[in-house]
C-alpha cells in the first residue's frame, strides 16, 4: 500500500513545487506519476473484483463492496482527471504570467509650459 499512497503523494508534493516554477520537467514526471498511480490503482481494484467474486458463491455483492468498488472507480476517475489537466498544463507553463513579465518602464513625457517671453525694452509702459 506504501506504492499506492505514500510514494506518489510524496512525489506529487515535490512535483508541484517545481510545476509553481514551471519547469517542462515537472510536468512530464507528474505525468508519469499519475500514469503509473492510476495503473497500480485498476490493478487493485480487479483484484479485488475477483477477490469478491470468488468469496462469494454466487457472484453476489455486499453493500460495504458495492461502496468500495464505487470509492476505487472515484479514485480512478479523480487520477483521469489529473492527467488531463496535466496535459494542458503543456501550453500553460509556456505563458510567462504578467506580475513575472520583464522589460523596461517607459519615462512619461511630462508636458512643457511655453515660456512667457518677456517684454521687450523699448515698449511702453500700459
Amino acid at each position: 500500500m506504501v506504492a499506492v499512497y505514500v510514494v506518489p503523494g510524496v512525489a506529487y508534493l515535490v512535483l508541484s513545487i517545481f510545476l509553481k516554477e514551471r519547469k517542462f520537467w515537472a510536468v512530464v514526471a507528474a505525468l508519469i506519476t499519475a500514469s503509473i498511480n492510476i495503473l497500480l490503482v485498476l490493478l487493485c481494484g480487479i483484484g479485488m473484483a475477483i477477490a469478491v467474486f470468488n468469496t462469494t458463491g454466487n457472484g453476489g455483492a455486499d453493500t460495504a463492496d458495492i461502496i468500495v468498488a464505487i470509492v476505487f472507480a472515484l479514485w480512478v476517475l479523480a487520477l483521469a482527471q489529473l492527467i488531463y489537466h496535466l496535459a494542458l498544463s503543456f501550453k500553460a507553463i509556456q505563458i510567462v504570467p504578467l506580475e513575472e513579465q520583464r522589460g523596461f518602464a517607459p519615462v512619461m513625457i511630462e508636458p512643457v509650459v511655453a515660456p512667457v517671453p518677456n517684454p521687450p525694452d523699448n515698449m511702453p509702459p500700459a
